[in-house]
């Protein structure tokens, strides 16, 4: 009887710990299937897999329905530039996300954008005039060029004050609104907008790439609303670069190339920025030097004034002086000619005197005779 209890025990025993590593496997893969993809689609490798695969145009034909809703149906699309999985693994990219032609001859060139360098919107014009321009060979007409359509997705803003998430640039006359062509579309669709709510005008199409552009990496599992096959393939796409090796790997390299860059990037604007203060002290200190040599010239214009004032006020009592010099040499010369003419008057009534007394005298003697 005691061996029979110490049996059941031991099954009771044996039943609960298997039924707790049950437990605890059913948790584990729980908890495996609830991690998220962790894989950004915004990384050009994943980016260029998703929409750059020929195996997958009809995912790009989707994405392009949904940027170009009132357009002309977007059908047959052939990938130009198909991605290449030996040179994705070698980090060997196309420079050209994505090119593609559809069955009325268009050409669309896909861009993602994860950081807005200085030049990007030449960058955008330069890329469109150059698969433009390649449709003309020699001998080729005019006539026959199909329209170019770019499609920017910016991670960041690039337009400023802008009220809305999607702009399609083109040859427009600005007073008329009247457009010269069709043959060029720039459009800009900038994520950071999207996720700050500027939406106005989405379709329920293009919101569904938003999204997958903006969180898909933070996913795992599509939301109801994208469980399509659309998004399932693009979302295998994420699961691959997790759990493939290869892919896995080739991520983590661009991702790291790119977090480089971004350092360099930002050291370089932090040290421009740096040099325009340091300028701008340099400008400032500059004009105060300027300031104090303005006031030492105006102070010794006002010193030279002063002088030349003084040297003025002496002439003036220089001339004042010998103007005085000249008065008394005058009067010296009147009183001296005064006194020759006092002296001869004397002299005159002297001799006047001599006279008479001579005069007198020869009177007298003539009275005593």
């Amino acid at each position: 009887m005691a061996a029979l209890r110490f049996l059941f025990s031991g099954i009771v025993v044996d039943v609960v710990c298997r039924g707790l590593l049950m437990q605890q496997v059913l948790f584990d893969m729980s908890e495996k299937v609830a991690e998220p993809v962790g894989i950004n689609p915004r990384i050009d490798c994943v980016f260029k897999t998703i929409l750059g695969a020929s195996e997958r145009v009809g995912v790009l034909t989707d994405f392009l329905e949904a940027v170009l809703p009132h357009r002309a149906p977007i059908t047959d699309v052939e990938i130009l530039n198909p991605v290449s999985l030996p040179d994705l693994l070698k980090g060997m990219t196309p420079i050209l996300d994505v090119r593609a032609r559809d069955g009325h001859g268009r050409q669309f060139q896909v861009e993602m954008q994860t950081w807005n360098e200085t030049g990007l919107r030449g960058r955008m014009v330069h890329n469109w005039a150059d698969v433009f321009s390649k449709q003309i060979g020699r001998g080729g007409r005019y006539q026959d060029v199909e329209s170019v359509i770019s499609i920017w997705i910016l991670d960041k803003n690039l337009l400023r004050h802008a009220k809305n998430f999607h702009h399609c640039f083109r040859l427009i006359d600005e007073r008329s609104g009247r457009a010269l062509t069709d043959l060029l579309e720039i459009h800009t669709i900038e994520l950071s907008r999207w996720r700050a709510g500027l939406r106005n005008g989405a379709t329920p199409q293009i919101a569904a790439w938003m999204r997958f552009f903006s969180e898909a990496e933070h996913w795992s599992a599509l939301p109801a609303p994208l469980e399509t096959p659309v998004f399932e393939e693009a979302m295998n796409v994420l699961q691959t670069f997790k759990e493939n090796m290869s892919y896995n790997a080739a991520y983590l390299s661009r991702l790291d190339a790119i977090r480089r860059q971004r350092t360099i990037v930002s050291a370089y604007e932090e040290a421009k920025e740096e040099l325009e203060q340091a300028e701008a002290r340099l400008k400032a200190k500059q004009a105060e030097l300027d300031a104090v040599k303005a006031e030492i010239a105006a102070s010794k214009a006002e010193v030279a004034a002063s002088k030349a004032e003084a040297d003025a006020s002496k002439a003036e009592a220089d001339a004042s002086k010998a103007e005085a010099d000249a008065s008394k040499a005058e009067a010296d010369a009147s009183k001296s000619a005064f006194d020759d003419v006092k002296a001869a008057l004397a002299a005159e009534r002297a001799e006047r005197q001599r006279l008479e007394e001579a005069l007198a005298a020869l009177r007298a003697g003539r009275d005593i005779e």
